[in-house]
């Protein structure tokens, strides 16, 4: 039994300010993120949302003062409690782990230390994932310029190649006499 009705993996792009949703589930299938979208991270930080990049629960948000767009959201789907748990890689936030429920008192210590290890191992495969993407990347690079290298080595090879049959074919002209005696200082030079 999961005691969570909703849950989200929002993980950052390296080169751009947007989300990536890896994973947004629903027990009634009506969650506003779905898995694949892209959406700008300001999306989710505008000034009355809470922080992405922040350790947070809310136990009880019908007993809120006052709430956000956010928050009215989880109300109307009847969820009441909800945790934002960032996901931190030498201290650059790569993502979040949302979760929420209709039980109030769902977060528990024992419950929060295993979202929190589960938080950890999430960040250690998507920078895992976000390393590899990266040396995949590099690596297609230093193909294309070896085969650029290779290219610009074959185009020189050909082109020196000619002009260096001419002057061989001079040298053996010369040294087989057809343009009159060498002297032996440059019958040796040849």
């Amino acid at each position: 039994f999961i005691p969570y009705q909703q849950a989200h993996l929002l993980i950052k792009s390296p080169e751009t300010d947007q989300l990536n949703i890896l994973a947004a589930i629903n027990d009634n299938h009506k969650t506003a993120l779905r898995a694949g979208q892209k959406i700008a991270e300001a999306a989710f930080n505008p000034p009355d949302a809470p922080i992405l990049n922040k350790f947070y629960i809310v136990q009880s948000v019908i007993n809120l003062a006052e709430r956000t767009p956010f928050e009215e959201g989880l109300l109307q789907q009847n969820l009441g409690a909800y945790m934002n748990v960032p996901l931190k890689a030498r201290g650059y936030n790569v993502g979040a782990l949302q979760l929420a429920s209709r039980d109030t008192a769902v977060f528990q210590p024992e419950q929060i230390e295993v979202i929190r290890e589960v938080a950890e191992t999430l960040t250690i495969a998507i920078q895992q994932s976000q390393l590899h993407q990266k040396l995949s990347r590099t690596n297609d690079e230093l193909q294309r310029i070896l085969r650029a290298k290779h290219e610009i080595m074959q185009d020189v090879s050909h082109d020196l190649r000619s002009p260096l049959a001419l002057i061989k074919g001079y040298v053996e002209m010369l040294k087989d006499g057809f343009m009159g005696p060498l002297t032996e200082e440059q019958n040796s030079a040849l």
